[in-house]
């Protein structure tokens, strides 16, 4: 990785939106996509294969991080992070943290866009998924106590406005004295960009090829390959991955917002119809049933507003 770096200053392209654009970027954006798209063409075991082994790398560093916090961890760190002095303020970042939490969970929905090739009873499926938001909600706040319970507030901060920004590397270095620490939890990171572009590249693929099936779109995204993978839709996923590294971070950060924004969104409506669907037709069969609908599905539209 420190070799990346150093090269990087060598071949610089161009700028967009004032950020600079290196051949050795896009180089290994371009790269890591067309693998990605690849193993998905492959079939879907290949990429759940290729997802336990990254996710298992993710476990090992974030707990190396946390287990690091606890033996050599203060509490007073804690100290003046829980919350701001005043009313005002704290509510303010509140719902500053509101705002960005979003985004957290943007990446569960690829649960219900692949069940037709999930090989586990569909009762069991919901019952997976929102387990599978209970485990993120629990990491990550395990995550966040354990930079907070190692660094103290101003030394965030201070690590935050710096060039890296990677608080969460230089925690786990102050909390096992060595920075090949530090390095590790970056491998860890990035092992977590790789598991999500390959489950955005999965999902996405299979929101085309439900449409190609529907005629929403050209009916050549419904249609399966050799390995029972819609391919068209994979490889059109692939190309936008492919060409997006040329446009840079800044480009690429504005993308990023606008999703955010369009998930919110979209959960909002998947909300409403939930809603919907409950009270006009209450006895449509439903694998998994969600106790108390009304309630729950009423507080998932307030929290989307």
């Amino acid at each position: 990785m420190g070799l990346g770096y150093q090269l990087r200053s060598l071949v610089y392209l161009y700028s967009i939106a004032g950020k600079d654009i290196y051949l050795t970027t896009i180089i290994l954006g371009v790269g890591v996509a067309i693998l990605i798209t690849f193993i998905n063409i492959k079939g879907a075991k290949t990429a759940a294969i290729l997802q336990t082994v990254l996710t298992a790398i993710i476990a090992i560093a974030g707990i190396l991080l946390v287990v690091g916090s606890a033996v050599n961890g203060d509490a007073s760190n804690i100290t003046g992070q829980m919350w701001e002095s005043g009313a005002g303020n704290t509510l303010g970042s509140v719902f500053k943290v509101a705002c960005m939490t979003p985004f957290l969970f943007i990446g569960f929905d690829v649960i219900p866009q692949a069940a037709e090739e999930i090989n586990v009873p569909y009762k069991k499926i919901g019952k997976i998924m929102l387990l599978s938001i209970f485990l993120a909600v629990a990491w990550y706040l395990l995550i966040i106590f354990a930079v907070c319970y190692i660094m103290p507030q101003s030394s965030i901060a201070q690590e935050m406005n710096s060039q890296n920004g990677l608080v969460s590397a230089k925690a786990i270095e102050i909390a096992f004295r060595s920075s090949l620490m530090g390095k590790v939890l970056i491998i860890g990171g990035l092992c977590g960009i790789i598991t999500s572009w390959n489950s955005f590249l999965m999902g996405g693929s299979r929101v085309l090829y439900s449409m190609g099936e529907s005629l929403m779109i050209p009916k050549m995204f419904g249609k399966l390959g050799k390995n029972k993978t819609p391919e068209a839709a994979i490889i059109l996923c692939g190309v936008a991955c492919v060409v997006a590294p040329f446009f840079g971070r800044g480009v690429l950060v504005w993308l990023v917002d606008a999703a955010s924004f369009g998930c919110v969104i979209a959960y909002m409506f998947v909300s409403i119809s939930f809603c919907i669907l409950r009270k006009k037709r209450p006895d449509m069969e439903r694998p998994y049933k969600v106790k108390a609908g009304g309630f729950v599905g009423a507080m998932a539209v307030i929290s989307l507003l």
